[in-house]
């Protein structure tokens, strides 16, 4: 299976909202004001952080009745897909990363103990057969996650 890269980009929202009668805020009323939209490794900058909190200062100065408010979320550019913690595509690079570092864990252990243990067989280590399960476990995650991404692919109309 060819390996996608992945475009993160962050969706910049500045939201406004009313004030109650009892001074709360009633996010019941927002409104959308203001999107923006840059890649993520931009976004990471402080110079354009800085620039949201500016834009953000110049419309609660502009119209000091209303409230205003940042949401953040991240995205694929190329299949917007979510890429919040809970979102599939970031389930399967999870999943990715577990299965690696469990493989390189075991490769270790084979390459360290193997001239050392004379009399015992390597598959007969306490250690090495839990690392195996360990690593049965992180393959089926994988698998399980790439199932769900393919499920919301499909219901994007991505494929």
């Amino acid at each position: 299976m060819k390996e996608q890269q992945v475009i993160a980009y962050v969706c910049i929202s500045i939201c406004s909202c009313k004030y109650g009668l009892d001074g709360s805020i009633e996010r019941s009323t927002s409104k959308l004001v203001k999107q923006i939209r840059l890649p993520k490794w931009l976004y990471r900058q402080q110079t354009n952080q800085n620039r949201i909190q500016w834009i953000l200062a110049r419309y609660q100065y502009l119209n000091r009745r209303l409230s205003y408010y940042v949401s953040y979320s991240y995205y694929d550019k190329k299949t917007n897909l979510d890429m919040s913690w809970t979102s599939a595509l970031s389930k399967v690079s999870n999943a990715k990363g577990n299965l690696t570092r469990w493989s390189s864990i075991l490769r270790k252990f084979h390459t360290e103990w193997q001239p050392t243990l004379l009399c015992q067989k390597l598959e007969l280590d306490e250690r090495y057969i839990k690392g195996l399960q360990k690593l049965h476990v992180k393959q089926c995650l994988l698998r399980d996650a790439e199932f769900e991404l393919q499920q919301e692919k499909e219901r994007l109309h991505l494929i």
